[in-house]
């Protein structure tokens, strides 16, 4: 699978216990602690050298440690993280801190507030420090890129060790969300420790393989051909034979970027293939897109998306409604930021509820609705339309923003296109409502059972 939010899995709060004092994370150049009131300041939207009063920090809620923990293992939050942005927001408005251990959050529950912070980014954001990856350190289609090596996804049998990497992303994945909040005296009294660990162990040893394979094919062609003969055949291939990355860096680099791929576009193309079966209206103006720009037996080629804007919005406003990592953050590393007339100290640590966002009636109209048609330019003028850019930004902004992005999309495009063109999609009856978990990413509470029935 393509790397969709292959850069963006750093999510906001792995870095918990390692944070230092007020809203400073460790490691941070500067100590700042939250001020009890701020000092009149040059604000933006002021006359030159006309200066404004700033709000005190004080004004913003506060959702104390033992409030969270309760929320997150007694109220069963715990894989309900983006259902929990929107129980805050409502209590708490569209920003508040969160204290976790020695450290602070602020959250930012509303697309104008993170279009504040996301301009004002430094050169080189930083998001957390990714404490858990270190700590264990001391797919088809991304797979074939980044190992010139399919392995089986779409066969009509799986093979183990493939179905055995997928099982353990998703345990990687479920797990990190309880060690996360539970102290590290907990790790040998309960599961979670031990199962993110065999989670990672799994993931490495499957990439490890791969990697093994293409050595050995690399090494074999050398043998047969020369130097002179060797054909590149891909970007592994490349960093290999060109000293670029030696085969233990890659062993260190290419699992992790293979793992982004597992749960992100696929598990967008099943929330996209649910509602379509739920909306066959809307299906069924799909395949007559799509059948337009490409007949039945006619492969899709990259130029004729830009015929087809439905199937984007269809991309798009799955996107909207299942962010694939509801939550990310930034740290503000080099300077102040000012946010809806506060003043954060430097090394803040910002928390997007990207989740709550998309899902915001003053961005999108019905906005817990299934309405692709919302992104299309010419659409129907009481159709419902995008309010706020920031609204939903899927693959981030700026220099942090999804280096996997034009992949992911190309790779749902093409999935989406040929399975419309050749099938229509009806939601088995026994699957009823399909519901959202938080495992770092978003992904479906239970199999989505789909019908494909062949196209006359």
């Amino acid at each position: 699978m393509a790397t969709l939010g292959c850069a963006r899995l750093r999510w906001a709060l792995l870095g918990i216990r390692v944070a230092g004092r007020g809203l400073c994370p460790a490691g941070a150049r500067a100590k700042a602690a939250i001020p009890a009131a701020l000092p009149a300041d040059e604000g933006s939207g002021t006359g030159p050298g006309e200066s404004r009063k700033l709000r005190s920090l004080e004004e913003l809620p506060r959702l104390g440690q033992l409030r969270f923990l309760f929320q997150m293992f007694v109220q069963g939050y715990a894989l309900q993280l983006h259902e929990l942005q929107v129980l805050n927001k409502a209590k708490y408005g569209p920003m508040w801190i969160s204290l976790a251990g020695p450290q602070s959050f602020v959250y930012l529950a509303s697309a104008p507030l993170i279009e504040q912070a996301m301009r004002q980014e430094d050169k080189y954001p930083v998001r957390d420090s990714m404490e858990l990856w270190k700590e264990h350190r001391d797919h088809q289609a991304i797979c074939y890129i980044l190992f010139e090596k399919r392995v089986g996804c779409l066969e009509p049998s799986i093979p183990e060790d493939t179905a055995t990497f997928i099982r353990s992303v998703g345990l990687m994945f479920q797990n990190s969300v309880y060690i996360t909040f539970l102290p590290k005296w907990t790790r040998p009294l309960l599961p979670f420790w031990r199962r993110y660990l065999s989670g990672w162990d799994t993931i490495f040893s499957f990439g490890k393989k791969l990697i093994d394979q293409k050595v050995k094919e690399m090494e074999a062609q050398l043998q047969a051909a020369g130097p002179e003969g060797i054909q590149i055949s891909g970007y592994l291939h490349f960093l290999l034979s060109n000293k670029l990355l030696s085969p233990h860096d890659a062993v260190a680099t290419f699992p992790e970027l293979l793992l982004a791929g597992v749960d992100t576009t696929s598990n967008t193309l099943t929330w996209a293939l649910y509602h379509l079966s739920k909306n066959p209206e809307i299906q069924e103006a799909l395949h007559k897109e799509v059948v337009g720009v490409a007949p039945p037996g006619q492969v899709p080629q990259h130029s004729d998306f830009a015929h087809m804007p439905l199937l984007k919005a269809v991309i798009k406003e799955t996107l909207r409604l299942y962010p694939v990592v509801p939550t990310n953050s930034r740290i503000t590393m080099d300077k102040e930021v000012e946010i809806d007339g506060l003043l954060f100290p430097k090394n803040t640590q910002f928390v997007f509820c990207h989740y709550v966002a998309s899902r915001d009636p003053k961005s999108f109209s019905e906005p817990d609705t299934f309405l692709p048609y919302r992104w299309l330019r010419k659409s129907e003028s009481d159709s419902p339309r995008v309010q706020h850019p920031f609204g939903s930004v899927p693959f981030g902004y700026g220099v942090r923003s999804c280096l996997g992005r034009r992949i992911a999309e190309l790779e749902m495009q093409l999935m989406l296109s040929r399975l419309i063109q050749k099938y229509e999609v009806v939601l088995t009856p026994e699957t009823g409502e399909v519901k959202s978990v938080a495992r770092i990413v978003l992904v479906p509470n239970k199999k989505v059972g789909l019908r494909f029935l062949q196209r006359q």
